[in-house]
């Protein structure tokens, strides 16, 4: 079985990749063929039918030049020991 990320912020995830996708003027389409996914699996994940597998979370980062944490949302924070 895939390994998938549901994020604890809603629909942040989903969201975000639809601004990034968007501010590119990519079409779901292009996206997918991009990362190697249906244009159904972009739309189901951006709509938050489905989770989005690890795998296609990285290649989605990768092509947006930006960390999987930037897409689920999560800060870095730095601990002061």
């Amino acid at each position: 079985s895939e390994m998938c990320i549901r994020d604890r912020s809603g629909d942040y995830m989903q969201s975000m990749i639809r601004k990034l996708r968007l501010e590119r003027n990519m079409s779901q389409k292009q996206l997918a063929k991009v990362v190697g996914t249906s244009q159904q699996t972009i739309s189901r994940i951006e709509n938050d039918v489905m989770s989005s597998p690890v795998d296609l979370l990285v290649n989605i980062a990768d092509l947006f030049d930006v960390s999987v944490d930037y897409l689920l949302g999560r800060r870095v924070r730095i601990h002061k020991r």
